[in-house]
């Protein structure tokens, strides 16, 4: 794995670690962590890396080997390769194919349960991190245009969610009732979870709500649908 720059602490193919772990920023796992890991941060686990633990973290991305209750409260990507056994809950799972899991998956957040979707860790994807300010950016213009762009564009399915949905959805919006446009776009994306218009609008949804990470990941899913999106890109 790349050694990103803010990286805090690092443990080697051959190290083992048992007891409790907290660490700020990210966390590297190429040995083996037993016991509990407790953090805001990002928890990395590498091709050869095994936690064997009860772990609560901000956010975690594993290659390796998982073991035991995983919660992620922003974010937990299974890339192609890796290994789960036990329980995870995070608001937001993300799965490469090549993923091997056993156990219990809780996916829920305030506006009710979601699905989990596919991961595509292409150069793209991970561009995506570096470009977060420009989408937030962009997300921000196309709130404030009435999502003129988003409208315009016809959907990535051969079918549309209930074209009153997603006006009762966008309405919401044009009165800053972003719960209520939340909880209309959630619905749609239950029956509808490759049309573009509706993970556009879940995107600018949470941006303006301030929920980050999740702005960035379904901003991550329309360039999925739609790999030349101007803006989101």
């Amino acid at each position: 794995m790349t050694r990103p720059k803010h990286l805090t602490s690092y443990i080697g193919p051959k190290a083992r670690l048992s007891g409790t772990l907290r660490f700020r920023g990210t966390f590297q796992v190429h040995g083996t962590v037993e016991g509990r890991v407790e953090s805001e941060g990002l928890l990395e686990v590498g091709p050869a890396g095994l936690v064997r633990a009860e772990a609560d973290v901000g956010e975690v991305i594993c290659r390796g080997r998982l073991e035991g209750t995983i919660t992620a409260r922003k974010r937990l990507s299974l890339l192609a390769g890796s290994t789960v056994e036990g329980a995870l809950n995070t608001p937001w799972l993300a799965l490469q194919d090549g993923v091997t899991l056993r156990g219990r998956v809780v996916m829920e957040r305030p506006g009710g349960f979601v699905r989990p979707v596919s991961l595509k860790w292409s150069r793209r994807a991970r561009a995506v991190g570096r470009l977060a300010p420009i989408a937030a950016a962009a997300a921000l213009l196309l709130l404030a245009g009435g999502w003129a762009l988003s409208r315009s564009r016809p959907a990535m399915v051969s079918s549309t969610p209930p074209p009153g949905l997603l006006a009762a959805a966008e309405e919401a919006v044009s009165r800053k009732d972003y719960g209520r446009a939340w909880r209309l776009y959630d619905t749609a994306f239950q029956s509808q979870p490759r049309s573009e218009r509706v993970v556009l609008g879940l995107a600018n949804v949470a941006f303006v709500q301030g929920r980050q990470s999740d702005a960035i990941s379904y901003y991550e899913r329309v360039l999925e649908l739609s790999p030349e999106h101007i803006a989101v890109r």
